[in-house]
């Protein structure tokens, strides 16, 4: 998503220091250092951000499920609604989803989806912006992202699952509290199995 992170990584040793006997960070690092450890989840700053496409969930017309998460006409009609973060498959980048996605649709919160419905665009809007002249064009086709979509994103395996009688707030709220499990991954790999040359380890 749009919002920077910084991860701290510390250890009792010197290699993150300036010189021997500092224990001063050399410097902010904009990517995760490469490990001599193989695995596909690994991300460093060749790893190539995928379109959203990659983790939309299909509805089938006939089920009924897409309508809890459609955002609903009166917001259309607000001052505001010109403001909508909206993005849509073909984008790669999303506002941050926060704990509040569930409850308040505001920019601060997260992404509404664009659904296509038949008429696919053929650029993300981070290139192609939507027209916002009047946002009621846009009744029936905003969404929400859903829980399992939004759990793709955080780099959740496809086998975690929610307990069943937990809300569907809830668990926006959940993984608005969450960290992306691969970038996670990632810096403990960094951390655990990056050779450190500090004789007290």
């Amino acid at each position: 998503n749009n919002r920077t992170r910084y991860y701290m990584v510390a250890e009792r040793s010197n290699r993150f220091s300036n010189s021997s006997d500092s224990h001063q960070p050399t410097n902010i690092k904009t990517n995760i250092p490469p490990i001599n450890y193989p695995s596909e989840d690994f991300i460093t700053s060749a790893t190539v951000v995928k379109p959203l496409s990659n983790y939309i969930q299909q509805f089938s017309d006939d089920d009924g499920k897409e309508q809890q998460y459609i955002i609903p006409d009166h917001v259309f009609d607000k001052e505001w609604a010109k403001d909508l973060p909206i993005v849509c498959e073909l984008d790669n980048i999303t506002h941050c989803f926060t704990a509040g996605y569930g409850r308040q649709i505001h920019r601060a919160t997260g992404s509404l989806l664009l659904i296509a419905n038949g008429n696919e665009r053929s650029h993300p809007v981070a290139e192609d912006p939507i027209d916002r002249t009047d946002m009621s064009a846009y009744k029936g086709k905003l969404r929400r992202f859903t829980e399992n979509e939004l759990l793709g994103l955080f780099g959740f395996p496809s086998s975690f699952q929610f307990p069943k009688n937990l809300s569907l707030d809830h668990r926006y709220k959940l993984i608005g509290n969450s960290v992306n499990v691969k970038v996670i991954s990632s810096l403990l790999r960094y951390l655990l199995f990056q050779p450190s040359t500090d004789s007290r380890l």
